[in-house]
């Protein structure tokens, strides 16, 4: 199974309206870049982390955040290196309004995987929220310089050139 991570849905919609795949196979509204970031197995059965990973994505989508981030937390405790794990519980911590807890998980999930492209774009989303512009900049060059689709270096090159007007 390959699975991509969840990018701040909302922002993302708003921000970078082509970049749309699915977290675990299609079947999802989430949007995420494809082969940009961090990657489970693509075969064979879902190990425990990858379950529990699923299952606080299909929780946050559902509204319940409370319930998404115990999910996430068991994750962690299951494999306390999963950039995957972090990178999706500081989403839920944002949704559910903590932004410090967000951008704590983010960071966490960029030193465990520094070359993941994923995390920079969220915390990028985050800080552009949070009118953080110099910040939300260099996350999204960041991202940028970690990603190879054309598509969407192009439309955060254009996010940036509005975040710099």
């Amino acid at each position: 199974m390959k699975r991509s991570l969840w990018i701040l849905p909302i922002l993302l919609l708003i921000a970078l309206p082509l970049i749309i795949t699915a977290c675990g196979g299609g079947s999802s509204s989430k949007a995420g870049p494809t082969s940009t970031g961090i990657e489970s197995s693509e075969s064979g059965p879902l190990s425990d982390l990858e379950v529990l990973l699923q299952h606080g994505i299909d929780l946050a989508e559902q509204g319940k955040l409370a319930e998404a981030i115990t999910i996430f937390d068991k994750a962690i405790e299951l494999d306390g290196s999963s950039a995957i794990a972090y990178n999706d519980r500081g989403l839920a911590h944002y949704e559910n309004g903590d932004s410090d807890k967000a951008l704590a998980d983010l960071q966490k999930a960029m030193d465990l995987e520094p070359t993941a492209a994923i995390p920079y774009a969220n915390r990028g989303l985050i800080y552009q929220a949070l009118d953080k512009k110099p910040e939300a900049i260099a996350d999204f060059e960041k991202f940028i310089s970690l990603t190879d689709d054309p598509t969407v270096i192009q439309q955060v090159k254009d996010l940036i050139a509005q975040l710099k007007q």
